[in-house]
């Protein structure tokens, strides 16, 4: 797969799906593996991102991590992933992921009610707090944790969305906070 994104000058690799870190060793073996010409990301909930691990990803190769994070509030973000502490994972797993020298990045996949500008501000503030260097924001689709839900984004909502984007990537008093991306479907 690597010697195929090298070939057509790709030059990322996310590894997701389930939890990368519930298989430590192979993922550290895979990052190694890779190459310093490509940029190597794990996609994550935190959970067991130690102090350690985070160390030794860094020392394999690993451009960062980007932590799945589904609201600023601990308790909301905790309700939705149906673990408790979960809110905790996160934030434990930012610090680790810094200290190691890693670029952090958090995931935010919004549903409706989450999207209005208070909530983005408040999100933007908590991922300047925890040092993440941008937010990707992905669009609900009714697949995974939503399957046969109807979650999909109306115009609207879709429309804030860009303009927070607009706002924290080029307003100078966004300056401080991280940057986003977000690609509507």
């Amino acid at each position: 797969v690597v010697q195929q994104l090298r070939r057509r000058g790709l030059a990322q690799l996310f590894l997701s799906g389930g939890e990368p870190l519930q298989r430590f060793d192979v993922l550290l073996d895979l990052v190694a593996s890779v190459g310093s010409d490509v940029d190597v990301w794990v996609l994550s909930s935190g959970r067991g991102l130690t102090r350690e691990k985070a160390q030794r990803l860094a020392e394999s190769g690993l451009t960062g991590v980007s932590l799945s994070l589904d609201h600023w509030d601990a308790a909301t973000h905790d309700a939705f992933r149906g673990r408790p502490r979960s809110f905790d994972a996160v934030t434990t797993a930012a610090a680790e992921v810094r200290n190691a020298g890693l670029v952090l990045a958090l995931s935010l996949c919004p549903v409706r009610s989450f999207v209005s500008p208070d909530n983005l501000k408040r999100y933007a503030n908590l991922a300047c707090s925890l040092g993440a260097s941008f937010i990707q924001i992905l669009e609900p689709k009714a697949v995974g944790h939503y399957a046969g839900q109807d979650v999909a984004l109306d115009a609207a909502r879709q429309e804030e969305l860009e303009r927070f984007v607009n706002w924290l990537n080029s307003a100078p008093e966004a300056r401080k906070l991280p940057v986003a991306s977000y690609l509507d479907a």
